[in-house]
C-alpha cells in the first residue's frame, strides 16, 4: 500500500475545507495520526502565512479548548498555493512543490470542476501513486455518473478512487452492522418474519441560506437521499460481509441497492418551504423540491413486503437523522384492560444531532392495576465513549491507510442513481409548507 507524503487540499478557502475538513485534520494531528503535508490550492491569493491563519480560525470556530501545541504543529504542516483551476501553471507549480511524492487529493471544490482539475493532476503527473477523494454528489445523475466514472478510469485506477459519502464516517451509521451481527438476539429478528415497517428520517429545521445556488441546482433529493439516505438503507438492509475487505462490504450493499425497483414519480410527495423562492440566488421561478417522501420495497429474502419509508427535508419542526425499526406488533394481551394501548417495540438508531441508539419496549406503569407504559431502554454513545471520531476525521484517516471500506464504489453509485433517477426533478410545482411544520401535508396519489 503506497504510503502518502502530502495532502493536496482543493479548495482549500471554502466552506466544506473551513467547517469540516481543518477541524478533522486538527484531530487527526491531536491524535498524532497526522504525517503528511498539507497543500491548500485555491484561487485566492493568500500566502502561505494567510492560509496557517486561516487554518487556525477554522480549528479555533469549531473546537473548544484547542491546544497550543497541536495547533503550532499543525500551522507548521500547511502551505498554499494560489492559482486558478483552468491555469496549467498552478499545476506545474503543484508538481514542483510535491516532487516527486506521493499525493492524496481531496476534491472539496464544486463538482463541475471535478473533470477539469483531475484532468489537470493527470497531464501534470500528479494522479501517479497517488488518491484521489471525491466529494458527493458524484454526477448529477446516472448518464453522468456513468461519464464521469469512465473519466476517472481513464486517469487513475479504481482502487485508488475514494468516493465520500461523509455519513459512511459517522460512527452510529458504522455501528448499525455492528450492532446488527455482533449481537445475536438482533441479528436473530432482523428480518420480515418480525419487522413491521423501517422510517427513516433526515430532517432539518434550518433552511439554504448561504447554500442558495448550490441547493437550487441539486434539490434534496440529489443532496441527501441519493446518498446519505441510501447508504443508510444499504447498512440496515445488507447481509454480513465474508471477509473485511472492502470490496466484501461493497459487494453487500450494491446487492441490496440492486433489489430496489426504480421509484415512481407518483409514488413521492415534494415540498418547498415557504420563502425557499426569496433566497439568495435561488430562481424566482423555482421547482426544486426541499422536502420529499416515499416508501421503497428491497425485493429480497430477508425483507420482502418490508416497507421503507423515507423523510427528508429542511426548515421542518425539527433537526434529526435517525432510523427507525418498528417490530411486528404483540396479539392483545387477555390480562390488559386495554388492548389498543400497547405499542410495537422499536429500535432506533440515532445518528444526530444526539448519537446512540434506543429500544423502545413495554413496561408495566408503576401503581395498581396493569397499564402499560412505554419505557426505552437507551444507550447514548457520547456519555458512554467520551468524543466520537468526527465523520470527516474518520474519512481522512481511512483514505490516507487506504481503507476503501467506508467509501463508494463505482457499482454502488450508479444503482443509487438508478434507484432515484425518476424522482430527482419533480414535474409539477411541489407543494408548499411552512418553515418550522412538518412539511406538507398532503399525501401522494
Amino acid at each position: 500500500m503506497t504510503e502518502i507524503d502530502t495532502i493536496v487540499l482543493f479548495g482549500a478557502s471554502g466552506d466544506l475545507a473551513r467547517k469540516l475538513l481543518i477541524p478533522a485534520l486538527y484531530r487527526l494531528e491531536e491524535r498524532r495520526c497526522l504525517e503528511q503535508r498539507i497543500i491548500g490550492v485555491a484561487l485566492d491569493d493568500w500566502t502561505n502565512e494567510h492560509f496557517a491563519d486561516h487554518v487556525e480560525k477554522a480549528v479555533r470556530d469549531v473546537i473548544e479548548d484547542v491546544d497550543a501545541d497541536v495547533i503550532r504543529t499543525l500551522r507548521a504542516r500547511v502551505s498554499y498555493i494560489a492559482g486558478d483551476y483552468n491555469d496549467r501553471g498552478t499545476f506545474d507549480r503543484l508538481a514542483g512543490s510535491v516532487g516527486s511524492g506521493t499525493c492524496m487529493h481531496y476534491m472539496a471544490i464544486a463538482p463541475s470542476f471535478f473533470q477539469k482539475v483531475i484532468g489537470s493532476l493527470a497531464a501534470a503527473g500528479l494522479l501517479q501513486r497517488s488518491r484521489l477523494l471525491v466529494e458527493k454528489p458524484f454526477g448529477r445523475d446516472l448518464e453522468s455518473a456513468r461519464l464521469l466514472n469512465s473519466f476517472l478510469h481513464g486517469v487513475i485506477d479504481e482502487k485508488d478512487i475514494f468516493r465520500i459519502d461523509h455519513f459512511l464516517g459517522k460512527e452510529p451509521v458504522e455501528n448499525l452492522l455492528t450492532f446488527r451481527y455482533a449481537n445475536p438476539i438482533i441479528d436473530a429478528i432482523w428480518s420480515r418474519h418480525h419487522i413491521e415497517r423501517v422510517d427513516i428520517t433526515m430532517a432539518e429545521s434550518f433552511g439554504v441560506d448561504g447554500r442558495g445556488a448550490l441547493y437550487d441546482s441539486l434539490g434534496v433529493v440529489r443532496d441527501v437521499v441519493q446518498n446519505h439516505i441510501l447508504q443508510i438503507v444499504a447498512l440496515l438492509a445488507m447481509e454480513a460481509p465474508v471477509t473485511a475487505h472492502a470490496d466484501a462490504y461493497a459487494d453487500e450493499r450494491v446487492k441490496v441497492l440492486r433489489a430496489i425497483k426504480t421509484i415512481s414519480p407518483g409514488d413521492v410527495l415534494y415540498g418547498q418551504y415557504a420563502g425557499y423562492k426569496d433566497v439568495k440566488h435561488v430562481a424566482g421561478d423555482s421547482k426544486t423540491p426541499t422536502y420529499v417522501s416515499f416508501t421503497m420495497a428491497i425485493n429480497s429474502p430477508r425483507w420482502y413486503g418490508v416497507p421503507f419509508s423515507i423523510t427528508a427535508g429542511k426548515a421542518l419542526d425539527r433537526t434529526i437523522t435517525q432510523a427507525e425499526v418498528v417490530f411486528r406488533p404483540s396479539p392483545p394481551l387477555p390480562f390488559d384492560p386495554d388492548p389498543e394501548s400497547l405499542d410495537a417495540n422499536r429500535l432506533v438508531f440515532r445518528i444526530s444531532p444526539s448519537d446512540g441508539v434506543d429500544l423502545v419496549l413495554q413496561t408495566k406503569l408503576p401503581g395498581p392495576g396493569l397499564k402499560l407504559a412505554t419505557t426505552p431502554l437507551t444507550v447514548d454513545y457520547d456519555q458512554i465513549f467520551g468524543r466520537i471520531p468526527l465523520a470527516y476525521e474518520r474519512v481522512l484517516h481511512d483514505a490516507l491507510a487506504g481503507d476503501r471500506s467506508q467509501f463508494a464504489r463505482e457499482d454502488s453509485v450508479e444503482e443509487a442513481w438508478r434507484i432515484v433517477e425518476a424522482i430527482i426533478d419533480p414535474a409539477d410545482e411541489p407543494i408548499g409548507y411552512q418553515i418550522g411544520s412538518a412539511g406538507p401535508d398532503r399525501v401522494p396519489g
